[in-house]
């Protein structure tokens, strides 16, 4: 049932969430919708519910369960409201399930008491985890981030183990991929509604670059200098090739079916997760292609919508 605003409201907790963070401003109506954003999300916090892990719901509402994507991009706010430890719990649930058996994918959705929900395979995820989880470093200093022994093997294994696994739609050029189907269930791109069967997409691309990125630094701050070079220099050849193979001439090409066939256009999180990662060349080619996302995403669905 929803609420006045629309909004569906959060689940019923043992004892309400609460965080210090505060919002000043010469406008009262700011400081209010800031109040208000922030009670409820604090009201999908799960912890402290009986039998649940330390979670908040990070998925559509009505879900019961948080989702792998959906964390990846709450994961920051949720920690400017002091749910750290509920940011490291979910992140070492999914890590947990990136076995052997499922090619390294870890589930896509998890329930509040831990368990496997659902299991789907979107490329961008298995790298923007590695990088969400290096920024959570950054953020709160905790080396828990980068020494546990869990997420330390998710890591590792993400750049490693699965990207052998995944890197055969186009074969062996370093870059995962997936079969080229539609839909959302085994596909390159967040894009939950693209029809361009691709098997390289330029979001898949631009988070397995900040993906190394964030590996190469977490083994630089636990100490091992010469691999953080290996991998930096890993992700440095990935955007230059993005840079020079994914430059159409005018634009930028958001994916590809073979190492001869783009498309460009616009296609929701693989036409601006490519600006979000950092990937397009700065200057008047970063700030046309804005123009141009600026100019077509009114119709973007509710997934695209929530970046």
């Amino acid at each position: 049932m929803a609420n006045n605003d629309g909004m569906q409201p959060g689940p019923t907790l043992a004892s309400p969430s609460t965080t210090e963070l505060t919002f000043n401003s010469s406008s009262s109506e700011l400081i209010f919708l800031f109040n208000w954003a922030k009670d409820l999300a604090l009201s999908y916090v799960m912890t402290g519910t009986p039998n649940t892990i330390p979670c908040y719901e990070a998925a559509l509402p009505g879900r019961g369960s948080f989702c792998l994507r959906d964390w990846e991009h709450m994961a920051p706010g949720a920690h400017f409201l002091g749910l750290d430890l509920e940011n490291i719990t979910m992140m070492k649930a999914f890590a947990k399930t990136a076995t052997p058996e499922f090619d390294y994918v870890p589930a896509w959705h998890i329930d509040y008491y831990g368990k496997i929900w659902e299991r789907a395979h979107q490329v961008p995820t298995i790298f923007d985890a590695i990088w969400a989880s290096y920024q959570q470093y950054l953020w709160t200093g905790n080396t828990e981030w980068i020494q546990d022994a869990v997420l330390y093997e998710y890591y590792t294994n993400a750049v490693t183990c699965y990207l052998a696994r995944h890197d055969n739609a186009i074969p062996n050029n370093g870059i995962a991929d997936a079969p080229g189907e539609d839909g959302w269930e085994n596909t390159c791109t967040y894009n939950e509604t693209s029809e361009d069967h691709f098997r390289e997409a330029a979001d898949g691309i631009g988070m397995q670059y900040q993906g190394f990125r964030s590996y190469a630094e977490i083994l630089k701050a636990r100490g091992n200098v010469d691999d953080y070079n290996i991998w930096m220099a890993k992700a440095n050849d990935i955007l230059h090739m993005f840079r020079t193979d994914f430059w159409e001439g005018s634009t930028y090409y958001r994916g590809r079916r073979s190492l001869i066939d783009y498309s460009a256009g616009y296609g929701k999180e693989n036409s601006f997760l490519m600006l979000q990662t950092l990937i397009t060349e700065p200057g008047r080619k970063s700030e046309d292609y804005l123009d141009f996302i600026w100019d077509n995403c009114s119709n973007d669905n509710i997934e695209a919508k929530s970046y």
